[in-house]
């Protein structure tokens, strides 16, 4: 009987340290999320991603030393790793370093929970200017990172850390700004986080031999997705998650005063979505409300009946520059309805509307989140040739409430409390029979031109009439003023929301301030086209906002709200212009 062969020992298969290639994994599945996490404000800050990932690699390194205690000490020691670079998450993320400080804990609890209250109606990249907006964006990428370090390394009695954990933390970091964002080639992103992904959960389980094959059919495996990809890829998604974000988010409304105030400006200004907009043929500014009235000292809404100052009985012009408009409520609040141009109708399922006969509408309820309802718009896209050959507009009696204004007499300061006004009937630009007719407050009985002019001439207006009167002499057609007066206006003249006390008036800004927002520029504008009896009005509401390339809506924030100029052209109707400088933010949105 012969003895059996003695068994021969394989060779060892080992497989890399737990600590080695999770880390490895963490590093890069954390490099990838953060960096396209920081590219959601605008412009972006890769540098808050080095510090994110900083922070990541100190709390691994601290738990992986931690665990080298004894468990009761492993947990201790891993909390204050956790506290300590959490600390330095949030000044990576920006925080001040003196907000960390005991005493400035309740104004950091306070600023944080703010900007996140925020983020639900924010538009991203956020290129806003709320400070702890900015600042809660790389703030939750930097800690997200830091905790996923720290959950995926904790120690434990057996194992080491809780890695599903962290994997869905370091998945969000991407997924987020994926969905909030249009990325390109989003397929071979796709591909490499599912890599990633894959990495992070066998490589510390993969035996070193089989790397190589392990590697192959990963790398076929991708490039089959991308290969079906393009089949799978619809018009409508499977699940719009980005409706479906929005709808669930609990954003706040947001709504406005557009009567004007010329103080520093206080509307919201957190880039929060407020509506949407498909137009059928090209954007447009979008209007709220007119103000037609002009009390001494602001441009206001005027209640009251509109004669038919529309549209012009010209066919070419009206079906060239008539649209139909779908908007759709998000988080604004309004009591009217939010159209463009002249709207000639509006047609809403679930809410009454009335006509003001100016071109806008009221809703019977204010409007609110989900509401939706289509308008027919006419908003003439001109150019200097057209309005040129215009002509005159030649004493219309339904213009005639579009040339006056009520302005203080002499011996008054503009806004002074109790001071009468007249009222100022300016004549057709160019109509040189027609007297300027004009009555004092409270006095049926109008003065004679040559008195109203000296009231002119010698009251707390001066200044502008006297402006108004240059530039009527070096004009010869309404096409003339309109662009001296925007000539005027941007000729050492700046944007500023906090301008200087002397802008509060219209003719402190021409003369002194020369420093303002829409408000200022608009009203100005308007000002000196009515004292040259060219008919004009302010109108209000948001410039055309940013064109989603993906439901071809133009999408209208809070930054976008705006006041500009609208002038009668015979033939035509009610031209926008902005005066207001084309860097100012809502001129300056992305198309």
């Amino acid at each position: 009987m012969t003895a059996a062969p003695a068994a021969r020992s394989l060779p060892s298969d080992p497989t890399l340290p737990v600590a080695t290639a999770r880390g490895l994994t963490f590093f890069a599945l954390a490099a990838f999320g953060v960096l396209h996490w920081m590219v959601l404000l605008d412009p972006a800050v890769p540098n808050r991603a080095l510090y994110a990932l900083g922070c990541g690699i100190l709390a691994v390194g601290g738990m992986l030393a931690a665990a080298r205690l004894s468990f009761r000490a492993s947990q201790v020691a891993a909390t204050g790793v956790l506290v300590g670079t959490l600390a330095l998450a949030l000044l990576g993320g920006g925080v001040a370093d003196e907000l960390l400080r005991p005493d400035g804990w309740g104004e950091l609890a306070s600023g944080i929970g703010r900007g996140l209250q925020a983020l639900p109606g924010v538009r991203v990249p956020y290129r806003g200017v709320d400070e702890w907006t900015r600042t809660v964006i790389p703030v939750g990428g930097t800690v997200l990172v830091t905790v996923a370090g720290a959950v995926a390394f904790w120690p434990r009695r057996s194992g080491l850390g809780y890695p599903a954990v962290a994997l869905g933390l370091l998945v969000a970091l991407y997924a987020i700004p994926a969905v909030a964002l249009d990325f390109e080639n989003e397929f071979l992103r796709g591909a490499a986080l599912a890599l990633l992904v894959l990495a992070f959960l066998r490589l510390e389980k993969l035996r070193v031999g089989d790397a190589g094959t392990a590697a192959i059919v990963a790398v076929g495996v991708s490039v089959l997705a991308l290969m079906l990809a393009p089949a799978l890829d619809k018009d409508q998604p499977w699940f719009d998650y980005e409706n479906w974000a929005l709808d669930a988010a609990s954003a706040k409304t947001t709504s406005f005063s557009w009567d004007h105030d010329y103080g520093p400006l206080d509307w919201p200004r957190d880039g929060r979505e407020l509506l949407r907009v498909r137009a059928e043929k090209r954007p447009a500014y979008w209007k709220a409300e007119n103000l037609d009235g002009f009390d001494g000292v602001r441009w206001h809404e005027v209640d009251a009946d509109f004669d038919t100052a529309s549209t012009p009985d010209v066919e070419d012009m009206l079906i060239t520059n008539t649209q139909r408009i779908r908007v759709t409520i998000r988080n604004l609040s309004s009591t009217q309805f939010i159209t463009a141009g002249y709207a000639d109708t509006v047609d809403s399922p679930t809410i009454r509307e009335s006509p003001r006969g100016d071109g806008t509408w009221t809703a019977g309820r204010p409007l609110r989140r989900g509401d939706a309802y289509t308008a027919i718009v006419y908003s003439p896209q001109t150019n200097e040739s057209q309005r040129r050959d215009a002509g005159q507009e030649g004493g219309r009696a339904d213009l005639a409430r579009f040339r006056r204004l009520a302005l203080p007499p002499s011996g008054t300061d503009i806004g002074q409390s109790g001071a009468p006004l007249y009222t100022f009937d300016f004549p057709p630009f160019g109509d040189h029979s027609t007297q300027l007719a004009a009555r004092m407050e409270g006095n049926t009985h109008p003065v004679s031109d040559p008195f109203a002019r000296r009231v002119l001439r010698r009251g707390p207006y001066r200044r502008t009439w006297a402006l108004a009167q240059r530039l009527m002499s070096e004009s010869e057609t309404q096409e003339d003023y309109v662009q001296a007066v925007l000539s005027y206006l941007r000729d050492g003249f700046n944007y500023s929301e906090t301008p200087p006390r002397s802008a509060a008036t219209l003719d402190g800004f021409l003369f002194d301030a020369k420093s303002g927002y829409c408000q200022q520029y608009s009203g100005s504008m308007a000002l000196l086209l009515r004292m040259a009896g060219i008919p004009a009005r302010v109108s209000t509401g948001f410039t055309s906002g940013s064109l989603d390339s993906k439901t071809r809506e133009y999408i209208v924030r809070d930054l976008d709200a705006h006041s500009w100029v609208e002038v009668w052209y015979k033939g035509i109707g009610w031209v926008t212009f902005d005066p207001t400088p084309a860097t100012a933010p809502p001129r300056n949105q992305p198309n």
